[in-house]
This record gives structure tokens, sequence and C-alpha cells, in this order.
């Protein structure tokens, strides 16, 4: 029983590892917009994504030999879960990376940042003003609370 266990979160762990990996580069293309990958990207991503992991894995394991490829079940797993997560990545990556508003793309590049350094900026310079709009709001809502336990509420404070 334990043997599966461990066999199980193996496969997981390289399945994600794989799929974590391989999503970032098709999610990296997809987002750079050349567009002789971009069909054959969007293609690989629609098919796993519109057909269920069990199925994939039951034609890569029967149909594999068909085609001469005989692979043993671990393997099967490991590169079906992947795949498969791989697709699903992609869509995940190419998203972020579309949310960063084109704004900050032109202030790095007006600072004279090169290419690859950019985007580090960019993800550390959202974390500290997502960080700092939260505790401008949580020092905000102390003070409303300490106005209305001295009774002077909203009113008095000059907020309404």
């Amino acid at each position: 029983l334990l043997h599966g266990l461990e066999l199980t979160v193996v496969v997981w762990l390289l399945g994600a590892a794989l799929g974590i990996a391989g999503g970032f580069a098709l999610g990296l293309c997809l987002s750079l917009g050349r567009r002789a990958l971009i069909l054959p990207i969007r293609c690989y991503v629609e098919f796993f994504r519109g057909t269920p992991l069990l199925v994939q894995l039951f034609i890569a394991y029967y149909g594999g030999p068909a085609i001469g490829i005989a692979l043993d079940a671990f393997t099967v797993g490991v590169l079906g879960l992947g795949l498969d997560g791989a697709a699903y990545f992609a869509e995940i990556f190419r998203a972020g990376f579309a949310s960063v508003p084109s704004g900050q793309l032109d202030a790095a590049r007006s600072f004279g940042m090169r290419r690859r350094d950019r985007g580090r900026q960019r993800a550390w310079s959202r974390h500290r003003a997502r960080g700092g709009r939260e505790c401008r709001r949580q020092r905000h809502a102390g003070r409303r609370r300490r106005r209305r336990a001295q009774g002077r509420g909203a009113a008095a404070a000059g907020c309404g």
C-alpha cells in the first residue's frame, strides 16, 4: 500500500514539474506573439484541454504500440500528466504575462532596463505596491474604528 502511495507521489511530482516547465515555455511563446508558433501551440493546448486525461493516457498506453512506441506505465503516466499539465499551465502563464499593463513595460523601457530585467522589476514593484495599499487600508480602518469608539463617528471626522 505504501509503495503505491510512493509511486503515485513520484509520478505526480515528475508530471507536475514537466507540466510547469513546458507550460512556462509554451506560455512565453504564446505571449511573444510569433505567428509561426501560435497556431501549433493553440492546437496543442486545445487538444489537451479538450480531451479527458484518462482518454489521453489510454491512447498513449494502448495506442502507442500500434504506431511503434511502446512505453511502460510509469513513463506514460509521467508524460501524460506532464503534457496535459503543460497545456493548462501554458494558459495560466499566458494570462499572467498578458495582465501586465503596457504602461509598466513602457516605463521600464524608458528607464533603459534590459528586456530580461523588466520582468523581475515589474514583479517586485507590483508586490510592493499591493503591500503598500494593504498597509494604508489597514491604517485607515484602524483610525475609523478609533474615531467611532471615541464617539465622534464618520461625520465628525469629515467623511460625510
